[in-house]
């Protein structure tokens, strides 16, 4: 767990601080908050939508903190995880300018790199 922390540390390196402390901190709801806060930044989702976001990111982060760091190839697996969650998450958008937006808050905290530093 603690070398899922490192990990994810590394990859917000230059991100907001509000979401390193909540991945220091541990709490996996805070994460999953801030995860959609990036993600979503300048669309606004109807409740039901934003629901089923949080559900979709919840349950990959879950699947994320399950996942031995130290194993072959799970870099690969965390980052094949995010875009799996990005494409589902962008299924639950209606217009191209939210598609837009949304695609590029993804690119921006997108993991670049093969491995973790």
């Amino acid at each position: 767990m603690r070398l899922l922390a490192l990990a994810l540390l590394v990859l917000l390196a230059g991100r907001p601080a509000r979401a390193q402390a909540a991945l220091k901190a541990g709490d996996p709801e805070t994460t999953v908050q801030n995860i959609y806060r990036g993600l979503f930044a300048g669309i606004t989702l109807p409740t039901e939508t934003k629901d089923s976001a949080m559900r979709v990111i919840r349950n990959e982060n879950n699947v994320q903190l399950a996942l031995d760091g130290r194993a072959p190839g799970s870099w690969g697996r965390r980052i094949a995880l995010n875009r799996g969650r990005d494409s589902a998450l962008r299924t639950l958008l209606r217009s191209d300018a939210d598609r837009k937006a949304f695609d590029a808050n993804s690119e921006r905290l997108r993991p670049h790199g093969s491995t973790p530093q």
